[in-house]
């Protein structure tokens, strides 16, 4: 009880925006930008539509600015409808590397944390963060059996150019989700990440240096290298740490269950199956 309420003191203190980015992709592109391929019905701006929805019913009293950085032309009509619901809306070059998150670390925002998000997300009920530590993420997933021989090959040798010990973990993500138990696995999931925003520009170089160094391995899953490069990055940060349980729940990996906060990879779900993911889609997206 002592540590949530800490928790709950340090989350009033400390101020915080999201940072989300974007580009206006059409709805048949190969890969939506920072969405999971089986929400291909859903255009990124639904999925930003709905996010903003499930902060606004399941996070009332946030009080930053939710910015959405985009790296190509967007319409104006599009423009609008994100403003008119409460997105700040940048547009800003970026440099190429995993579509265009770098812009999330260049932008200088004023809060003391940013929360950096992925589009493709629902907030269930309010986190609390631990805001002692400079940075924290989640795990990674597991990937299917056919490519485990595969992934943990590259991984392997993206650890080795960094020089950090590999530990490849298959279960990491969902051991910490039902265990609560922490493990050492570099392998981090990109589509959450808090950080001190005095820390961004710092991050940003360590993970553009590790993705120069692992971008031209030639191996499989190309469009995870960039999320590999930001994991690793992590693992060199000193004051790190793990996010709450249930914040950046990989909806492929586990059901949904009532410890989720924030729901990734919405419609990953055994597809959309599930009843409880069909709610979620009938509430928020449609």
């Amino acid at each position: 009880m002592d540590e949530l309420n800490k928790l709950n003191k340090l989350n009033k203190l400390n101020k915080l925006d999201i940072l989300i980015s974007f580009n206006e992709v059409p709805i048949e592109s190969e890969y939506i930008f920072g969405s999971c391929q089986k929400l291909k019905k859903f255009t990124t701006i639904d999925q930003m539509l709905a996010l903003m929805k499930s902060i606004k019913k399941n996070w009332p009293n946030f009080s930053g600015k939710i910015i959405a950085l985009h790296s190509e032309k967007l319409s104006g009509e599009t423009k609008v409808n994100l403003e008119s619901v409460g997105f700040t809306i940048v547009q800003m070059d970026c440099e190429e590397t995993f579509v265009n998150r770098s812009t999330c670390f260049t932008y200088q925002n004023s809060s003391e944390f940013s929360l950096i998000l992925d589009t493709d997300m629902l907030f269930l009920k309010k986190p609390l963060f631990d805001y002692s530590k400079d940075i924290c993420m989640g795990y990674g997933g597991s990937f299917p059996k056919e490519n485990r021989g595969k992934w943990k090959e590259m991984w392997d040798r993206f650890c080795k150019e960094v020089g950090l010990p590999s530990n490849y973990n298959d279960d990491a993500f969902k051991i910490y989700h039902t265990e609560g138990k922490e493990v050492y696995f570099p392998q981090r999931n990109n589509g959450c990440l808090l950080i001190r925003t005095s820390m961004k520009k710092e991050f940003l170089k360590s993970y553009l240096d590790i993705w120069n160094k692992i971008k031209q391995i030639p191996v499989g899953f190309s469009h995870f290298k960039g999320q590999c490069a930001v994991g690793l990055a992590y693992s060199l940060m000193e004051n790190r740490g793990n996010l709450p349980v249930g914040v950046n729940f990989i909806g492929s990996q586990l059901p949904l269950d009532e410890k989720v906060i924030l729901f990734h990879y919405v419609g990953a779900n055994k597809g959309l199956t599930d009843e409880l993911v069909k709610e979620l889609v009938k509430e928020y997206f449609l």
